[in-house]
């Protein structure tokens, strides 16, 4: 769906696809990335962890990997305009690259949630593949 570049933050807000000009989202597996001027250049990937569970502690929100790689005014601009609001995310600082390692080592792992966050509110990927293990362990043994 077509949409003024001034609404993305509301499609992003609800991980819904959208095309603008030269800025648009896609679902891409269990992920939702919006990119600006092209697939090489992702500007935030999310991934929807909220319910997921719950019974354990998990914290339930949206982990949104943030590019903080400048590339230009214009794409500086398309992050502003596609910035997801609201109290349900929760933003990681990554770097292009990181940002695709990221991505794929939580799909190689097959990971299916980020539960833990460190003191600074920061989610840990450490201490989440900890509590992940810890929490399949005690199924197992239920």
């Amino acid at each position: 769906m077509k949409i003024a570049n001034r609404d993305a933050s509301s499609k992003t807000s609800k991980l819904e696809p959208f095309r603008g000009s030269n800025l648009f989202a896609e679902k891409e597996g269990d992920f939702y990335v919006v990119y600006s001027y092209g697939y090489h250049f992702p500007l935030y990937v999310m991934k929807d962890f909220r319910g997921f569970h719950q019974k354990h502690g998990a914290i339930g929100a949206v982990v949104v990997w943030e590019n903080m790689i400048k590339r230009s005014q214009s794409t500086s601009r398309h992050k502003t305009q596609a910035r997801p609001t609201g109290n349900d995310f929760v933003f990681v600082e990554s770097s292009t690259a990181d940002l695709w390692e990221t991505v794929r080592d939580l799909e190689r792992s097959n990971l299916t949630m980020l539960g833990v966050v460190d003191e600074k509110g920061t989610p840990s990927v450490r201490d989440a593949l900890e509590n992940l293990i810890a929490i399949m362990k005690e199924e197992e043994e239920e």
